[in-house]
């Protein structure tokens, strides 16, 4: 998987967080392998709660926010 710490601060180092969206291959990555990848995005120090908010969803509500729910 590609969100990893070692990605996301070479990512970072080209654009901020209001610019990503996280996405994953599940089902085809198993749930743990999911989990650490959040885990591991969690305790990176270049992000804090607001920025992981924007990756996890708030980029995409704002990306998509044409679409009906």
């Amino acid at each position: 998987m590609s969100a990893n710490p070692i990605t996301m601060a070479s990512l970072l180092a080209f654009t901020t967080a209001d610019k990503i969206v996280i996405g994953s291959d599940y089902p085809f990555v198993p749930e743990p392998g999911l989990k650490n990848m959040f885990a591991e995005l969690k305790n990176m120090p270049e992000l804090d709660s607001v920025a992981l908010e924007k990756i996890y969803k708030g980029n995409a509500l704002k990306l998509f926010s044409n679409w009906k729910r």
